[in-house]
C-alpha cells in the first residue's frame, strides 16, 4: 500500500492551526513528513510545491537500538488539563517500536496488578487505551521529544 502526500495538503493543515504553533510552513513540513516516516511502514511519497514526487522511506536510520522518550501530548477537556507527560524511556529501532514497547509493557504491568483480589471487582482486563496504528494513548497523540508534545 502506497501513501501521497502533498505540500498543498500540508500547507491546508498548517493553515488550518487555531494556534500558530510552528514558526512556518517549513519548519510544519520537516516535521510532517519526519513524523509520516516514524509512523508508516509503508511506501510514502512526497509531492513538495514544486510538483516534484519523491518517496519518504520509512525511517530505519537506527540499526543499534536507540533509546527513545515517549511522551503523551497534553490536553485540556471540560475543565480539566495536562501538561504533556513523559510515559517512559524505551530502547527500539523506531518511534513507532518504541511506543509499541512501551504500551505492552504498561499494559502487562497493569494486568498483573489488577489480577490482586482487591483490583478484580473494579478492572476491565478488555480495556487497552492505546491504539498502535494512530500512536495515540487515550486519545492523545504520542511524541518523541517534549517540545513536540506540548505544541
Amino acid at each position: 500500500m502506497a501513501i501521497s502526500t502533498t505540500f498543498q495538503e500540508i500547507e491546508k493543515k498548517f493553515k488550518s492551526f487555531k494556534h500558530k504553533e510552528w514558526k512556518s510552513i517549513e519548519e510544519y513540513e520537516e516535521y510532517y513528513l519526519r513524523d509520516l516516516s516514524e509512523r508508516l511502514a509503508d511506501k510514502n511519497y512526497y509531492t513538495d510545491k514544486e510538483g516534484v514526487e519523491r518517496e519518504i522511506p520509512a525511517i530505519n536510520h537506527f540499526p543499534e537500538l536507540k533509546e527513545y522518550e515517549v511522551w503523551a501530548e497534553g490536553y485540556s477537556v471540560t475543565g480539566y488539563s495536562q501538561e504533556a507527560s513523559m510515559l517512559g524511556k524505551v530502547k527500539a529501532r523506531s518511534f513507532a517500536q518504541a511506543c509499541h514497547i512501551l504500551m505492552c509493557k504498561d499494559y502487562l504491568d497493569w494486568m498483573e496488578k489488577i489480577n490482586q483480589p482487591t483490583f478484580k471487582e473494579f478492572a476491565n482486563p478488555n480495556r487497552w487505551d492505546y491504539d498502535p496504528s494512530r500512536l495515540t494513548y487515550w486519545g492523545c497523540k504520542l511524541f518523541w521529544s517534549k517540545e513536540l508534545a506540548n505544541k
